[in-house]
């Protein structure tokens, strides 16, 4: 790679650490205010996410890397833009972030590449964290996580990347755990059959679906059963509690 057009490589990396040096230059001295930072990051992370995604059938790794440098780099620049300067209410920082995952996932579809799926998951999973919103919304917060859940059934059922879907679930018990004690009975009871049903029904699909049972379909219904049943034991009324579970075996021994 290196001896190819070596000469246009080498002023390339010039015009970039001259690019560079002249950004932080500015900064410094405050010739680009908070907006224009804020517009050169998402600027430049967009530009290098799409030359990712034109690099990836050429060379996958590096295209990959790229895409996802891209959108790392639109992600802190919202980030610092609403921790630093305030610049955008927690619900939008949130959805501009989450149209940033959507977009890695787009491309991970079109290149059917795997690793950035993944990746693009957990970038999904992580900018909840990145709103710096003072009184979090835990209901809003959980209907974001299973609408992070149903994009990734969508990735796995486009592209058959199961491991997808355990990921999804182990993100969803670490959000549960954060945030079901903070709501009210009713309203975890809703979460809790969501959640468990929308894996439960999606990892059958997929059994019936191949006529064949993975790692990664194995790890997600006995992570699916074991978040169940620490739902029931530690939100659900013991008077309730055996009896929806006995309901549940039934419903599971039928299908």
């Amino acid at each position: 790679w290196l001896k190819t057009d070596w000469l246009l490589k080498i002023g390339a990396l010039l015009l970039i650490l001259a690019l560079g040096w002249f950004v932080r230059y500015a900064f410094i001295n405050n010739w680009i205010g908070p907006v224009g930072r804020i517009t050169l990051g998402i600027v430049a992370g967009a530009l290098i996410m799409l030359f990712g995604h034109w690099q990836i059938p050429k060379r996958s790794m590096a295209g990959q890397v790229l895409a996802v440098t891209g959108g790392v780099m639109i992600l802190l620049t919202v980030f610092a833009a609403r921790n630093l300067y305030d610049f955008f209410t927690p619900s939008s920082a949130l959805g501009i972030m989450f149209f940033v995952v959507i977009a890695m996932a787009i491309i991970a579809i079109v290149r059917q590449a795997k690793g950035l799926a993944v990746l693009a998951l957990l970038g999904g999973a992580v900018v909840p964290l990145l709103t710096n919103a003072h009184l979090p919304n835990y209901s809003a917060l959980l209907s974001y996580v299973f609408i992070l859940d149903v994009g990734a059934l969508v990735v796995t059922a486009m592209r058959g990347w199961r491991v997808l879907i355990f990921l999804a679930l182990f993100i969803t018990g670490v959000y549960s755990v954060m945030t079901f004690d903070r709501l009210s009975e009713g309203t975890v009871w809703i979460f809790m059959a969501l959640f468990f049903g929308l894996f439960f029904i999606s990892n059958v699909a997929v059994l019936l679906r191949t006529r064949k049972a993975t790692t990664a379909d194995l790890l997600t219904a006995g992570m699916n059963g074991l978040l169940l049943l620490y739902w029931i034991n530690e939100f659900v009324p013991r008077e309730w509690a055996s009896l929806l579970l006995s309901g549940l075996v039934v419903l599971m021994i039928a299908v």
